[in-house]
This record gives C-alpha cells, sequence and structure tokens, in this order.
C-alpha cells in the first residue's frame, strides 16, 4: 500500500509493554486509524484543551513566585466608534522586551482566503469580487506585495455547507499535511494538500507571508482578529491599525459576525471589504519603511469552552443560552450569571471562580462540537516599535541561517 515497507505499515500499530505515554496509546489516534475521522477530531480537540488547561496552572503557579517581573502577552480587544473589533490570541505565551525597535522580514506575498467554510458567504463574495477587480492586483504589486486571492474549499461552497466530509479547518496539522494522498481520503484532507502546496509548503521559507483567512460567526462578536502566537507582531501592530481608522472594526484570521450562516449580510461584507483593504494598506506602508510605534492594546486570552448542558443517556442538550447571556459577547460574566436557561424554564448559573469574558456565544457551528461558549480573560499587552527589515539586513540574515545549515 502506498509501496509502503510492511514495518512503515506497522508503525502505528499498538503492542504490549508499551509506555503509558507512547503516542499510539492516544484515542484521537486509534479512531483516525479506524477512519473515524469527525470522531477523531473531536477527541483531539478534547486531548489539547485538556494540556492547555494545565499547561495554564502551570503558568499561574509560576506567575505567582515572580510578580516582580512583569509577564506581557498577547490578544487584543478594543471599540471602535460605532463597531467592535477584537483580537484573540492562542493559548501559548512569551515574554519579550518591547523598548526597542524589532526588525521584522518583509511582507512579499500575502493570500487572502475565503470560502474555508463554505457557508460563510462574506468571505466567498469579498474574495470573488478581488479576483474579477484586477487593478487591485496591480495596486498591490506597487507597493512591493504580491496578492493571492483564494477560495478555499470549492466543493462546500457550491453546496452552501460548511464542509462536505470533514472541517478544512482541522486539516493542517504536519502530520495530515505529510502524508500520502488516496482518493479514499475525504475531501478536505485532499484539499488541504493542494492548498498547502499553493500557499506553503507549511513552515518553509517558500511559503506566504502572511494568511489572511475570513469568516463569518453567528455570535454578536463584531469584527475580530485571531492570532496564534504571543511573538506575532505584525498581526497585532495590524490590529492596532484598523483600530486607530475612525470607519473600520477589524480581525486576521479575520472573523466577523453576527451572520447567520448561508446568508450575506450587506454591513458585514462592507466591514469584511473594509477590513480586508486596511491590511493590505498596512502591508504596503510596512514594506515602504514605515516605522510603527510600540504601545498598548488590551487583548483576550481564550481560558476554556462551555458546553450545554446535556442529558446523562441521551447526550442531547437540555438547555440553551440564557435571554440575558445570549449576544453579549465580551461582556463580563460573574459567577452567579445567568449562563443556561433548561427547556423546563430553570435558570442556571455561571459557577466560575472567577469573572471571565464570553464569546463565540451560541454559535451554530459549534454545537457539533460541544461548545456552547467560550470564556476568556483581557490582559493588556505591550507591543514594541516594529519596521520592516533592511534588504541589507534580510541579506545578512539569510547568510548567518545558511552558515548555521552548514
Amino acid at each position: 500500500m502506498y509501496y509502503f515497507t510492511s514495518l512503515a505499515l506497522s508503525l502505528n500499530e499498538l503492542e504490549d509493554g508499551v509506555a503509558p505515554t507512547d503516542s499510539r496509546r492516544r484515542p484521537d489516534q486509534r479512531l483516525m486509524e479506524d477512519g473515524r475521522w469527525e470522531e477523531a477530531n473531536a477527541e483531539k480537540q478534547r486531548l489539547e484543551e485538556k494540556q492547555r488547561s494545565a499547561r495554564r496552572e502551570r503558568e499561574r503557579e509560576a506567575a505567582s513566585q515572580r510578580t516582580s517581573e512583569p509577564i506581557r502577552r498577547r490578544c487584543t480587544s478594543r471599540e471602535l466608534p460605532g463597531t467592535l473589533v477584537r483580537a484573540l490570541r492562542g493559548p501559548d505565551h512569551s515574554e519579550m522586551e518591547v523598548d526597542k525597535v524589532v526588525h521584522l522580514p518583509r511582507l512579499s506575498r500575502v493570500a487572502v482566503c475565503g470560502g474555508t467554510h463554505g457557508n460563510e458567504l462574506s468571505g466567498v463574495y469579498l474574495v470573488k469580487e478581488m479576483l474579477k477587480a484586477k487593478n487591485v492586483m496591480k495596486e498591490e504589486e506597487e507597493g512591493h506585495v504580491s496578492v493571492l486571492m483564494v477560495l478555499s474549499n470549492p466543493w462546500a461552497m457550491q453546496q452552501c455547507r460548511r464542509y462536505v466530509n470533514t472541517d478544512l479547518n482541522r486539516c493542517f496539522t504536519h502530520a495530515a499535511l505529510s502524508g500520502p494522498v488516496s482518493k479514499k481520503d475525504p475531501y478536505e484532507m485532499i484539499r488541504s494538500k493542494e492548498l498547502n502546496a499553493m500557499l506553503g509548503p507549511k513552515g518553509s521559507p517558500e511559503a506566504v507571508d502572511l494568511v489572511c483567512d475570513l469568516h463569518n460567526t453567528t455570535s454578536n462578536m463584531g469584527l475580530c482578529l485571531i492570532a496564534y502566537s504571543d511573538c506575532d507582531w505584525i498581526c497585532l501592530h495590524i490590529f492596532r491599525y484598523l483600530q486607530a481608522s475612525t470607519t473600520v472594526p477589524t480581525r486576521s484570521t479575520m472573523e466577523i459576525g453576527p451572520q447567520p450562516h448561508g446568508v450575506v449580510r450587506s454591513n458585514i461584507y462592507t466591514t469584511m471589504k473594509y477590513g480586508v483593504q486596511h491590511v493590505l494598506d498596512w502591508v504596503r506602508f510596512y514594506n515602504s519603511g514605515t516605522v510603527f510605534e510600540g504601545g498598548f492594546v488590551d487583548v483576550y486570552t481564550m481560558v476554556k469552552n462551555i458546553d450545554y448542558p446535556r442529558d446523562g443517556e441521551t447526550r442531547n442538550i437540555t438547555a440553551a443560552i440564557h435571554p440575558q447571556l445570549q449576544d453579549r459577547d465580551f461582556c463580563l460574566l460573574h459567577p452567579e450569571d445567568p449562563l443556561f436557561q433548561t427547556f423546563s424554564g430553570e435558570t442556571l448559573r455561571y459557577k466560575g471562580k472567577e469573572p471571565l469574558y464570553p464569546f463565540f456565544i451560541n454559535e451554530c457551528a459549534y454545537y457539533e462540537k460541544g461548545i456552547a461558549l467560550s470564556l476568556a480573560r483581557k490582559r493588556r499587552v505591550a507591543l514594541p516599535r516594529i519596521r520592516v527589515r533592511a534588504e541589507q539586513e534580510q541579506q545578512a540574515n539569510e547568510q548567518g541561517f545558511a552558515s548555521e545549515e552548514e
């Protein structure tokens, strides 16, 4: 099969006497080996969230032992006149001095992707419109940046579905991308490899420098920028630039709502359109040598997801989001505040030990993932001054890498 040796084919098989930490014991891997993709995805998310929770607890304990040292994290949220712009950050944390200029590589290639989820239509129609507007590409190339517009999941778009076989967003792990291609693979697994060849390979020097992935949400989250690393100063400065605009709210995965899936609303589409244009404007200014001053932004760091109450036997949900919480994304949720209302009319209250900020409240696409809402902490993050690395610096840096490789 696929010209693999017998040894290669048997590497993931369980054996007697292996260590409890052996990766072959992971339940999500066993499910994937059995071809149960959806269950494998769900189990993988559960395990990763459990690992993140344990790491966050270790970090909190470490932070309490060094209170004299400032801890700078990354995420973002601000209000714009008349609109909302939020930025969220992933769970990883890092520290960095912010009182000096950070020189970063040029952003020569940018990808704007719509239709990763085929029923989130603002990004679909915006990318189609950008593909028709040939002068947009010319203008951006004059600004020393090449813009690639991509319709990520064509089959799902044709059917106006979130996905055909499995969530495309969950198909970009290194393991999935490096595996062999088979006609029996789910469509999104095949498509992820095509996108990786087009935009990557992932993690390689040939990969695009910035991906702006466009999404809609049914939650009342305004315009959000989602970034996944504390050291991603590019995305955070883009967010600050969008915040400073008096006309636009924003986000990088760019998530905008509320908008029902399978529907396009003019105001949401327009907000996304202006947001993308401002991102491209920022990239052009950055590549031309503009120095972006440091400062502070408020960020939201995800803490955990909360599932709906469920029947112990059928696993059907037994309650909905409480009316007092519905549509109050990024509004502080205190202990004992109403959280759910059961179908028999009982109010279930938030039993957490600290106030947190809810978001993705009652997101339609997350019912299948067992997520009623997510909770985050709000922090203030210090950003350094940044500018593009000069060509001489870039060449010296590349030579340094080459020397290290030798």
